[in-house]
């Protein structure tokens, strides 16, 4: 564990050292970091993949549009898989990983936000379709009323309310009035 949270500050420092290099217009430098952050710290091996993003958009910005494709694929990869299984749970099984399924949803959409802003369209267009398919598997958690998967559907048609108070006359009112 120890180890892990050291690579992972590590990468998040290199992904700072490479955003300022960029700045700093030392494309060569930049690219040179990023390649060693992927080569030495695999995607694959670290998780919290929130620390990956920073050297998508890096490759874009250093011109090496190839290597910001795949690094996302490999990130889309991990999402898609996560969101599959999460997805052929059961719904009351889905509620209870609400707070891994979100942040994935999440992540995901990040990421192809990555490619809009670095304007590789085709790519975010065609993306940004994939991904909606995934917000669908899981539109019930973005409806207006999350309730009515809930509820259970009136069966009896005695419990059903077929007939609207407006509907009734006021003398009829008055005398099914209950007393004070």
């Amino acid at each position: 564990p120890q180890t892990r949270t050291q690579a992972l500050s590590f990468r998040g420092n290199l992904a700072r050292l490479t955003e300022t290099l960029i700045d700093e217009n030392k494309i060569d430098k930049a690219k040179d970091i990023i390649n060693i952050a992927m080569e030495n710290m695999p995607v694959e091996h670290f998780g919290y993949y929130a620390f990956i993003e920073p050297f998508v958009d890096g490759y874009y910005k250093v011109g090496e549009t190839e290597k910001a494709r795949n690094l996302f694929q490999k990130l889309k990869k991990i999402y898609q898989e996560r969101l599959d299984y999460f997805a052929n749970l059961p719904f009351d099984e889905q509620r209870l990983f609400l707070d891994e399924i979100i942040p994935d949803l999440e992540a995901y959409s990040r990421n192809i936000d990555i490619l809009i802003t670095n304007q590789d369209k085709e790519n975010a267009e065609k993306e940004t379709l994939i991904f909606n398919e995934y917000i669908d598997k899981f539109e019930r958690f973005y409806r207006n009323d999350p309730m009515e998967d809930l509820m259970p559907p009136t069966s009896d048609p005695d419990l059903i309310d077929s007939t609207s108070m407006d509907a009734i006359p006021e003398e009829i009112k008055d005398s099914i009035a209950v007393p004070e």
